[in-house]
């Protein structure tokens, strides 16, 4: 607040705040796969008719690691994956590399 009117009015803020983005995991730029094969990708997960109606995430999420990672730490499907703001990059790399250690 200023300690009296202004004539003219004050400018706008130059940026707005931006909501978090998920982003699949990946491994060397490669879309994140479970054990059994590339098929067995995030997409997979997200499609409820490959596991009968059911949750995929739910059922098998937690099995079938590949690189250290399972579906639900790799997918945004499954409540994984990475977040960043628009503005920052994203730490997807980072993160698959300490699975290949």
């Amino acid at each position: 607040p200023t300690s009296s009117p202004t004539s003219s009015p004050t400018s706008s803020p130059t940026s707005s705040p931006t909501s978090p983005v998920c982003t699949d995991l990946t491994a060397g730029g490669l879309q994140w796969y479970d054990s059994q094969g590339p098929q067995f990708d995030c997409r997979w997960y997200g499609d409820e008719d490959n596991c009968r109606g059911k949750d995929c995430c739910e059922k098998y999420g937690d099995l079938f690691s590949n690189n250290g990672f399972t579906a639900n730490m790799a997918c945004c499907e499954c409540r994984g994956g990475s977040t960043a703001s628009l503005n920052q990059p994203v730490q997807q790399g980072k993160q698959m590399k300490q699975g290949n250690n």
